[in-house]
């Protein structure tokens, strides 16, 4: 389970622990209450330990939905992670993806 905390001081979002599929509604509510407090959400994923592909989605588009409104929405995570790799996937529209 998803642990959520935000530090209004830095605009910083932080999800730690395991993101599941089930955790994308609570993930997304989070993201609409705290977007419009930060002119640059950080949703800081460096301490997730596993990001499913329907949360990265979600999260992906969320980004896209913030930054629609004029906001900016940053996605931190360690290169190589779970969490980064998961991402890389869901920016990738599907129609680019080519089995190899």
């Amino acid at each position: 389970m998803v642990s959520i905390s935000f530090e209004s001081s830095t605009g910083r979002l932080r999800l730690e622990g395991a993101c599941r599929g089930q955790d994308t509604a609570v993930i997304c509510e989070a993201l609409h209450t705290f977007s419009p407090l930060a002119v640059t959400l950080k949703v800081d994923l460096s301490a997730a330990t596993r990001l499913d592909a329907e949360v990265a989605a979600a999260l992906v588009d969320e980004k896209r939905r913030v930054e629609r409104q004029g906001c900016r929405l940053s996605l931190v995570r360690r290169r190589g992670s779970d969490a980064d790799l998961a991402l890389c996937a869901a920016e990738v529209p599907p129609e680019r993806l080519v089995d190899r």
